[in-house]
């Protein structure tokens, strides 16, 4: 029973608007006029989000200007007090608020009445990190207070809203997770392809593209990556060896013939898109500029984000891309010792003791490569 409202509420959290299409299915089910899923910070007010839906002839010409209105000026002259409502409860309007202290407030006055809300109901959906979630239906005098069959319409379907809500938020931080993660890994100028099981491109980012698309010991040939001279078999071997095992191999491409080094570590995808989600994805390839051609903001992300100074995150990047302290010091025109005093500062402010560690602490941390 009632197995399209189910679907509908587990079907929200993946909706252009949440919940679009199991909100009027519940206010229906619960006789209300209006309903509003509203989410609240509990460290700063103010809601978050709400959405809603609403069979009233003002909503039909402008659907969001009730809600606006709300989360604007009226959440503030909200006289009621929710806070005693246990988790999956709900309440009456009458059960929270005199009705005559409510319907002398400026709430109901500029809000409620000019809407026609005189009953009301609210439950607690569930409190997830530091967000309170609340479900309020209401309707107007006409049809009076809500039914007890109609409170327990709304009990029953508050565990499935529960969980959809908690997948609603754990999808907005893998979202916001991808998010922050792809900003640092464009700070760094990291590109990232995707390979299928024979080894084609399935998917690229900006930064591979710019480097298969330029003067590079790396490019790109219809739908594969063709490697300068034998890194190109080095590279097949590795293929075939992750297709038997799941051990990330890493591979430093030097360049020939006047072409710009670039470093690469291929490894599996299982463990990364996990192994029972069915994805064409097999292998993951990271590219690397040579550390001399890195933009600015990547030598900036590193000194913010480590502490170092600038000089400190230029050797750090150098021996991340395989070069010895005292390559490092050729290119940064310094002598080894200063190279070496850099080294060592790197390690204190990193709280590394060797220069494996620091590599390891700089790819792990901000390429996702480890």
């Amino acid at each position: 029973m009632h197995d399209d409202l189910i679907s509908a509420i587990y079907d929200g959290p993946l909706s252009d608007r949440p919940w679009a299409a199991a909100l009027p299915k519940l206010r229906r089910l619960t006789g209300a006029h209006r309903l509003m899923l509203k989410f609240t910070p509990t460290n700063v007010g103010g809601c978050s989000a709400i959405y809603t839906d609403s069979a009233c002839p003002e909503n039909d010409r402008d659907p969001d200007r009730p809600t606006e209105a709300y989360r604007r000026i009226y959440q503030w002259k909200d006289p009621v007090y929710y806070g005693g409502i246990p988790g999956g409860e709900v309440r009456q309007l009458e059960a929270l608020i005199d009705r005559q202290t409510f319907r002398a407030s400026d709430y109901y006055r500029e809000l409620c009445r000019p809407l026609d809300i005189e009953h009301a109901y609210f439950a607690f959906v569930g409190r997830y990190g530091g967000t309170d979630v609340w479900l309020n239906g209401s309707r107007g005098g006409d049809t009076g207070p809500f039914s007890a069959p109609e409170m327990a319409s709304v009990r029953q379907f508050l565990p499935h809203l529960s969980r959809a809500v908690m997948m609603h938020r754990r999808l907005r931080q893998l979202e916001d997770q991808s998010a922050i993660y792809a900003h640092g890994v464009s700070a760094l100028a990291v590109g990232i392809v995707m390979l299928d099981h024979q080894g084609e491109i399935l998917e690229i980012n900006a930064e591979a593209e710019a480097i298969l698309a330029g003067q590079s010991s790396v490019r790109r040939l219809g739908r594969r990556l063709c490697l300068s001279g034998s890194a190109q078999q080095e590279f097949a071997n590795a293929l075939r060896q992750l297709r038997s095992a799941s051990t990330p191999a890493a591979h430093a491409i030097a360049g020939q013939d006047g072409l710009s080094p670039v470093s690469l570590i291929i490894r599996s995808a299982e463990g990364l898109v996990g192994q029972k989600s069915g994805s064409e994805i097999a292998f993951v390839v990271y590219l690397k500029r040579d550390a001399q051609s890195l933009p600015a903001t990547a030598i900036d992300y590193v000194s913010d984000h480590f502490g170092l100074t600038k000089a400190e995150a230029r050797l750090a990047i150098l021996l991340t891309n395989g070069h010895s302290i005292g390559e490092a010091a050729s290119l940064l025109g310094v002598t080894v010792t200063t190279a070496r005093t850099y080294c060592k500062r790197a390690l204190t402010k990193t709280g590394t003791t060797r220069q494996t560690e620091l590599v390891r602490l700089l790819l792990g941390s901000l390429s996702s490569l480890a």
